[in-house]
């Protein structure tokens, strides 16, 4: 069985990325804007997970935390978002925020709390993901980094 590794994205990535996103209804067009804050999970040859992240001075919001149906339940969702956290505390980020139509317990068992619209900060407010892709209905959820 091979083992699974996680790396940072890199151009190559680019379709297998956008193709996992879609595949978990996810939007994918500005994803190279970000692709040097992207991580992949990978077994083999193969492209199993991604998560990344948009980053604004301290603050930034998660984006796109997929994993292949074949290989949920394996724990590569929490291996990608814990890779995340610790190279995002060490560069400075003291928040991260995510939108979610789907996945609001599980990111509240991560430790992030739901926000009322009026709570989410500018930063998010401006991002493509809020403006264009999100749906209204999306939960908006904030955690603190540990330093």
């Amino acid at each position: 069985m091979n083992e699974m590794l996680i790396s940072h994205a890199d151009r190559k990535d680019l379709p297998a990325i956008r193709q996992l996103l879609l595949n978990n209804n996810l939007p994918a067009d500005d994803v190279a804007e970000h692709l040097n804050n992207f991580y992949v999970a990978t077994v083999g040859t193969d492209i199993v997970g991604t998560i990344g992240l948009e980053v604004y001075e301290t603050s930034a919001l998660l984006r796109s935390l997929a994993v292949a149906e074949s290989q949920r339940r394996k724990g590569i969702a929490k291996s990608l978002y814990e890779r995340l956290v610790t190279e995002a505390t060490a560069h400075g980020i003291q928040e991260i925020s995510l939108l979610t139509t789907t996945a609001e317990k599980y990111f509240e068992k991560l430790g992030f709390t739901k926000m009322s619209r009026e709570e989410i900060p500018a930063y998010v407010k401006n991002t493509k993901e809020y403006r264009l892709f999100c749906p209204s209905n999306a939960a908006c959820m904030m955690k603190e980094t540990s330093r």
